[in-house]
């Protein structure tokens, strides 16, 4: 958010903010004791990567059309539609 806040601020152009697959997070981390496996890994980066999402969504400008978009990231890709 830092940075798009950043971003927003010095310029008036459209912005993009990309957001790597959280199957591609989980995989270079290892697991540990902690966690079960990559998927068990992924799941708690959805749950960061969900609110990063959401709060991009809610800095958009009035109007634009990634503001229309819902956010919600899952290990699988698949938009569970919260």
């Amino acid at each position: 958010m830092k940075d798009f806040e950043y971003l927003r601020a010095r310029t008036t152009r459209r912005v993009k903010s990309p957001c790597a697959g959280l199957l591609t997070f989980g995989s270079h981390i290892h697991s540990g004791k902690a966690y079960e496996g990559v998927v068990d890994v992924a799941e708690r980066f959805a749950e960061v990567v969900n609110r990063e999402l959401k709060g991009l969504i809610a800095a958009a400008p009035t109007g634009s059309s990634s503001t229309s978009r819902q956010a919600d990231a899952s290990p699988t890709g698949e938009n569970s539609g919260q």
